[in-house]
């Protein structure tokens, strides 16, 4: 039990919510030709991660990543659980020590009770770090996508940069130095979670985030099957529901920091503006650019079709600005991915394409799209607007092509 290290639930709520203040701007990736590297990289760690996760789900009897236990909804919370079923699996983050000898210490968010001789080393205040997400804090299982019970999958490290898009420049400030460490995980004060975050609307029980023609949302823990891992069997749109995604908006930004929070520490995330396109991973296994304004459209299309349910879930706690849509740099109001209508029965988006051929979002594709491209590719057109329209992330003859392809009459 000595070797045992853990972390309290102030420090879980802090470093969910924020990164490490000590910063440097001059890091940021400018330059066409390592931002394309940069979401090529990514682009691979996303597959490397759809692997893992089928990896994963062929040992756990087909269950989406989950770390939670089936039947943690059938009792009143986590000390309830220890005295009638036993010690809850804590979120480990790995063995780390002093290199190279010494990676005997054991690191996670341990959870135990005085109530259990057998489970006393932890807290039960770290239990929100297996709920998929919880609804006060909004951190939660869908952050750790490199804890040893997934990472064991890939390269058994917390600190790979398999976990790591280059193009998260403040994330990649803090864990850089630690991916080279000898120990699978180093701590040192704080701890920079992966770039990459799984959609912790398909970690629940799909009643949980049920339709309002279904009946609505159901709070976790309110029936017994709540925290039940779905099959990955059970997307029904595998294509255009999110398994895994960037959790902030890595290129394209409009700055390093996102003012809407209090100091100069937290980044713009992937729902913070209509024209953020972080890389996402789909239960198919695809991996493409997701672009917000799309989902946007999409999420208010089918809001007008059923007159009750978006693509993403309002009647939670989180209201009707969902998970921190609130603090978009342009009003942009969609929360995707986190709380999608359905969980893994619902989808994300409606289409497999960017959809953004139509640069300018006049309903058609004509002359003024041309201009746009032209403008972004480096041509003075009096007109310049970015618009990757292949979601390669570069704008480019590629882009020309798109447009001219879909020239309207």
């Amino acid at each position: 039990m000595n070797n045992q290290h853990g972390f309290a639930i102030s420090e879980v709520i802090v470093l969910g919510a924020t990164l490490p203040v000590a910063l440097s701007v001059g890091v940021l990736v400018t330059s066409g030709v390592n931002e394309g590297a940069g979401i090529t990289k990514s682009q691979a760690n996303l597959q490397s991660i759809s692997v893992a996760h089928v990896l994963y789900a062929a040992e756990n009897d087909g269950s989406v990543y989950s770390l939670a236990p089936d039947d943690y909804g059938a009792y009143n919370g986590c000390n309830d659980y220890i005295n009638n079923v036993g010690c809850l699996d804590s979120p480990l983050l790995g063995y780390g020590g002093t290199c190279p000898d010494s990676c005997t210490n054991l690191w996670g968010y341990w959870i135990g009770s005085g109530s259990n001789a057998d489970c006393t080393f932890g807290s039960c205040g770290n239990t929100l770090m297996i709920e998929p997400i919880d609804f006060n804090s909004r951190v939660g299982a869908f952050r750790l996508s490199n804890t040893v019970q997934f990472n064991q999958y890939a390269n058994g490290r917390f600190y790979d940069s398999q976990f790591y898009a280059p193009l998260d420049t403040l994330t990649m400030e803090r864990a850089a130095p630690l991916i080279d460490e000898c120990c699978a995980f180093t701590y040192d004060g704080t701890i920079a979670w992966s770039s990459y975050a799984f959609s912790p609307s398909a970690m629940f029980d799909p009643g949980v985030l049920r339709s309002v023609e279904e009946g609505g949302f159901q709070m976790p823990g309110s029936y017994d099957d709540s925290h039940r891992a779905p099959q990955v069997t059970d997307a029904r749109y595998p294509e255009l529901k999110t398994l895994a995604f960037e959790q902030n908006w890595n290129h394209g930004q409009p700055g390093p920091f996102n003012p809407n929070f209090a100091g100069e520490n937290t980044p713009y995330y992937f729902n913070h503006g209509r024209d953020a396109t972080p890389l996402t991973c789909f239960f198919d296994g695809s991996v493409r650019m997701l672009r917000t304004g799309n989902v946007e459209a999409d999420d208010a299309r089918v809001l007008e079709e059923t007159g009750t349910d978006g693509l993403w879930h309002r009647g939670t706690p989180l209201g009707t600005n969902g998970y921190f849509s609130a603090q978009s740099h342009d009003g942009v109001r969609v929360s995707h991915n986190i709380l999608t209508t359905g969980g893994i029965h619902g989808r994300d988006t409606l289409t497999t394409s960017m959809r953004s051929a139509d640069a300018n979002g006049d309903g058609r594709v004509d002359g003024e799209d041309l201009l746009g491209v032209l403008g972004a590719w480096g041509i003075d057109t009096g007109w310049n607007s970015p618009h990757d329209v292949n979601a390669d992330g570069l704008v480019d003859g590629y882009d020309l092509n798109a447009v001219l392809g879909t020239w309207s009459d």
